[in-house]
C-alpha cells in the first residue's frame, strides 16, 4: 500500500520502484527501458516494457522451474504502468480453519507455500489478464503456464543485472558469484530473441559460462535434498 501511495502522487510519466534498503549508482536503466523495441501485441500488457531487477527474480526453487515470481528490488517504467503492478488491494487475512487443527493452514497446504513474490505478482497479473495462470504452491506449473510466464517475460519486462541498472544493494544481497536459481539477462535476452526479435544475438555461450554450467551441477542435488527433506503426500 505504502508503494502504491507514492505511485499514485507522482506527476512524471516515468516512475522508480525501489526497496528503502537499495540504492542507484548510475542510469543505465532509463536507455534500456527503449532498447528492446520489439513486442509481441498479444502478450502485451502494460503501455511500455517495465525493467527489473535479476537479484531475487526466481527462475528455479529447489532445482525445479517456478512461474511468477519477479524480484521485488527494482522497476522502473511508466507509472501507469508500475500502478498497475503495485496497486494491489489489501489481502484479506486468513482465518484459521478448525477442521484443519494440526494440519498446515496455509493456501496449497500440504505442498510448499509460494515465496511472497509469487503471491504478489498472481493477484496483480489476474487483474490485467484474465486468462493468466496462477500458483496454488511454490513449484505450481504446467506446460502452458512455463510458456506463458516466458512469453509474459519477454514482451513486457527488460531484466537486467543489478550493475547494469545501476542499482546498488546492501552487503547481504551482494552474492560471491552469480545465484544459479535467479533469472540472469542473458535467460531473458534468450526469450526476447526466441518471441520477440529473431535477430538479436542472445549469446547462450556467455550464459552457460557464467550461470548454466552451476545450475547443472547444483539443481540435480537440489531437487533431491529437496524430495529427502520435504515429503509431499
Amino acid at each position: 500500500m505504502s508503494t502504491a501511495a507514492g505511485l499514485r502522487e507522482v506527476t512524471t510519466p516515468y516512475a522508480v520502484k525501489i526497496r528503502s534498503d537499495n540504492f542507484l549508482t548510475g542510469n543505465g536503466f532509463i536507455t534500456a527501458q527503449q532498447a528492446y523495441p520489439h513486442r509481441l501485441k498479444q502478450d502485451s500488457v502494460f503501455q511500455e516494457r517495465v525493467v527489473v531487477n535479476t537479484s531475487y527474480f526466481r527462475r528455479y526453487a529447489e532445482g525445479q522451474r517456478v512461474i511468477l515470481h519477479p524480484s521485488d528490488f527494482f522497476y522502473f517504467g511508466r507509472t501507469e504502468d508500475l500502478l498497475k503492478i503495485w496497486d494491489l488491494p489489501l489481502f484479506a487475512d486468513r482465518v484459521f480453519d478448525p477442521a484443519k487443527a494440526g494440519q498446515k493452514q496455509y493456501d496449497g497446504a500440504p505442498v510448499t507455500a509460494t515465496h511472497a513474490e509469487q503471491c504478489y505478482c498472481r493477484h496483480w497479473l489476474a487483474l490485467l489478464d484474465k486468462n493468466a495462470p496462477t500458483v496454488n504452491h511454490r513449484h505450481d506449473k504446467t506446460a502452458e503456464s512455463l510458456i506463458y510466464w516466458d512469453r509474459f517475460m519477454a514482451s513486457n519486462f527488460v531484466v537486467l543485472e543489478p550493475e547494469q541498472i545501476g542499482l546498488g544493494l546492501i552487503e547481504r544481497f551482494i552474492p560471491k558469484a552469480k545465484r544459479p536459481n535467479e533469472m540472469s539477462h542473458y535467460d531473458w535476452l534468450k526469450l526476447y530473441k526466441q518471441y520477440c526479435d529473431p535477430s538479436i544475438d542472445a549469446k547462450s555461450l556467455h550464459n552457460f559460462l557464467t550461470v548454466g554450467w552451476r545450475r547443472a551441477i547444483k539443481f540435480p542435488f537440489s531437487y533431491l535434498k529437496f524430495k529427502i527433506a520435504k515429503p509431499h503426500h
